[in-house]
């Protein structure tokens, strides 16, 4: 069982909308992402919503306060990543597809509606 990313939002009636964000979903296998995300480096470092992953299924980011404290974990971890003690493509990967999945919602999302990001 892999790990992926969803990503949608919706708008002032409710009506949700999917974005597609082809191969750039998958952070590898369940087994090896609770692995990545139970490093304590992570909470040294600032991170908290995401290091869930290392515990919990899944974990979600709703409204724009919440994706902005999704952006500032992805920072933290853009800007600490040779710390991170984990094979270098692996979370590269991981982190650069969290990246393209957040920005893409950010792109994607109105300003009025309610964005949603789920790893899961």
């Amino acid at each position: 069982m892999s790990r992926t990313i969803s990503i949608w939002y919706s708008d002032t009636r409710g009506n949700q909308t999917d974005i597609d964000v082809g191969n750039v979903d998958l952070l590898g296998t369940q087994q090896a992402s609770k692995v990545f995300w139970s490093l304590p480096i992570h909470s040294q470092i600032g991170v908290k919503l995401l290091a869930e992953l290392g515990v919990t299924d899944p974990v979600c980011f709703k409204g724009w306060k919440n994706i902005e404290q999704l952006e500032k974990e992805l920072l933290l971890l853009e800007r600490h990543l040779g710390k991170i003690p984990f094979d270098q493509g692996m979370k590269k990967r991981r982190i650069g597809n969290i990246r393209i999945c957040l920005d893409t919602l950010k792109k994607s999302a109105p300003p009025d509606s309610v964005p949603e990001f789920m790893i899961g």
